[in-house]
C-alpha cells in the first residue's frame, strides 16, 4: 500500500488584553498616599497575533503484509510575527517596546522505517528505525534589530540578524588571532604577560558552533518468543555542541585533568604524569620582558603556556597588528627561550572568560532501557481475578558514548526549555536503573 498525504494547519496565538493595551496600577502607599505603577512596556498599537503555519507532504507505505513500513515526511514551519521587547531610554517612562520583531522558518525531514524480519507461531523479531533533520532560520526581521547581540549563558552569546540560523553561538569574549601568513589562525598573545589578547569586537566574535544536532536518530528492537519479549531503544545524536558550565567550574577548583595538564589545543604544560616543563636558565632567555615574567612566576617543574604568537618585543611593530609579516611573529612554545611561562593555576583562570575551551561536541550514543518480559498466561491470570499480568526486569541508562569522550552527558545541556538550551550547568551524572515491575490488568 501507497498512501500520498499533505496538509496546512495554522494556528494563532492571540494577544492577552494586558500585553496589547498599556496597564496602570496600584501597588504600595508612601506618606499615606496610595502610589501607582505604569506598566514596564509600552505596546505598539498596531501589534498583531502571533502566527504558526505549518505545511507538509509525506508518503506512507506499507508492503509483505505490514513487515516494511516506511513513512516520509517533508515539513516546513513558519513562525510568523513574533512577540519581543526592544529596550528603550528609560527618560521615556517605560523600560521597553513591545512590537513584533520578525519571522523564523523552519526546514525539515523525518523518515521512519519498521521491518519484521522474523514472524511465525513462536517467533517475532522487528527493529525500527526513525531519523531526523531541521533547520531553523531567521528570514524576517524588523528593521529595529538590524543586527543585536544576545547575552545567553557561561560567556556565549547569541546573534538576532536575518538570515542567522537558530542556535548558533558565539564567544562573548574571543581571541585576538593572527589573519594572514604561515601563522594565520594563530592565538595573539600579549606582549607583557603571554596570555591571550581578548576580542570582543562584534564583528569578528569566535563562532562555537550551533547547538541543534545535525540529525537526530532513534531505535527500537523487540525479540517475542511465545510469552517472553525482549525490547531495546537506543538513540543517536549527531553534531552540534555544548558548552559547559560544570567543567569551568571543575577546571577551576583543579578537579579535572585538564586543570593539571595542557591537552595541547589552547595550552601545554602542567603537571602531568611525566611533570610539567622546567623554567630555563635566565641567562638564556632572549628577551627581558619574559626572562623578568617568568623569574617572577616560576618555581617547581609545572611550567605551562598557551599556544600562541607574540609580536617581537625588540621591534616597535603594533602588538595587536593581525597582518605583520612572518618574521614579526614569536611562536610561543618553539623554543623555552623565548616562551612566556607561567604556574597551571594561572593559565587555567585565563581560560575562565573563553568559552572556547569549554565548547564540546554534543554527539552521542545511548542505550536508554532494554526490558525483558513474561507474560503470565491468562488462565493463571482468570484465577487470581486479573485480565492480565505480566512482570518485567528493566534496565534504564545502561550505556551512554560520546564523541567528546567526557565523562558528562551531553543532554542535560538540552533538557527541559528556557534560555539555556545549550550550556550544561553542574549537571550530575545519569543514574543506571534496574528493576522489576509488575503489571495487572483488572
Amino acid at each position: 500500500m501507497l498512501k500520498l498525504r499533505g496538509g496546512v494547519a495554522q494556528v494563532g496565538y492571540g494577544i492577552p488584553t494586558y500585553l496589547n493595551v498599556d496597564n496602570y496600577g496600584f501597588s504600595s502607599t508612601w506618606n499615606g498616599t496610595t502610589v501607582g505603577t505604569v506598566y514596564g512596556s509600552v505596546v505598539n498599537p498596531e501589534i498583531l497575533p502571533e502566527v504558526n503555519t505549518t505545511y507538509e507532504a509525506g508518503i506512507d507505505s506499507r508492503f509483505f503484509d505490514s513487515r516494511v513500513n516506511f513513512n516520509f515526511t517533508v515539513f516546513q514551519k513558519v513562525h510568523a510575527n513574533q512577540i519581543q521587547d526592544i529596550p528603550i531610554v528609560s527618560s521615556s517612562g517605560f523600560s521597553s517596546y513591545r512590537t513584533n520583531i520578525g519571522t523564523v522558518t523552519s526546514d525539515g525531514i523525518e523518515l521512519a522505517l519498521t521491518l519484521v524480519p522474523v514472524r511465525t507461531q513462536d517467533w517475532e523479531w522487528s527493529v525500527s528505525a526513525n531519523f531526523t533533520k531541521y533547520v531553523a532560520t531567521i528570514t524576517e526581521l524588523d528593521p529595529a534589530f538590524t543586527e543585536k547581540w544576545i547575552g545567553y549563558g557561561d560567556g556565549s552569546m547569541l546573534r538576532l540578524k536575518e538570515g542567522e540560523e537558530i542556535g548558533s553561538m558565539y564567544a562573548e569574549e574571543g581571541f585576538w588571532r593572527v589573519q594572514s601568513g604561515m601563522y594565520k589562525g594563530q592565538i595573539m598573545l600579549k606582549p607583557d604577560t603571554g596570555t591571550p589578547i581578548e576580542n570582543d569586537d562584534p564583528d569578528n566574535r569566535d563562532y562555537l558552533g550551533n547547538m541543534n544536532p545535525e540529525f537526530m536518530m532513534g531505535f527500537t528492537t523487540q525479540l517475542k518468543y511465545k510469552s517472553f519479549s525482549l525490547s531495546m531503544v537506543m538513540s543517536y545524536r549527531n553534531g552540534g555542541v555544548y558548552v559547559s558550565e560544570t567543567a569551568k567550574r571543575m577546571n577551576d577548583d583543579g578537579k579535572t585533568p585538564w586543570s593539571l595538564s595542557g591537552d595541547g589545543n589552547y595550552w601545554e604544560g602542567g603537571r602531568s604524569h611525566n611533570g610539567g616543563y622546567a623554567w630555563p636558565d635566565p641567562n638564556n632567555v632572549a628577551y627581558d620582558v619574559v626572562r623578568e615574567y617568568n623569574e617572577a612566576n616560576g618555581f617547581l617543574n609545572e611550567a605551562s603556556y598557551w599556544n600562541g604568537v607574540y609580536v617581537d618585543p625588540t621591534t616597535d611593530y603594533d602588538s595587536q597588528d593581525r597582518n605583520l609579516s612572518d618574521d614579526a611573529y614569536v611562536l610561543n612554545g618553539q623554543d623555552p627561550n623565548t616562551t612566556w611561562y607561567a604556574v597551571v593555576n594561572k593559565i587555567v583562570g585565563n581560560t575562565w572568560d573563553f568559552p572556547q575551551t569549554r565548547t564540546f561536541d554534543a554527539t552521542y550514543f545511548k542505550i536508554r532501557d532494554i526490558s525483558l518480559t513474561y507474560d503470565i498466561p491468562k488462565t493463571i491470570a482468570a484465577k487470581i481475578k486479573m485480565q492480565a499480568a505480566s512482570v518485567s526486569f528493566i534496565g534504564r541508562n545502561l550505556y551512554l558514548w560520546t564523541k567528546s569522550g567526557r565523562n558528562e552527558d551531553p543532554e542535560t545541556a538540552f533538557s527541559g526549555s528556557g534560555t539555556t538550551q545549550g550550556v550544561a550547568h553542574y549537571t550530575l551524572p545519569s543514574v543506571r536503573q534496574l528493576g522489576f515491575k509488575l503489571n495487572l490488568t483488572f
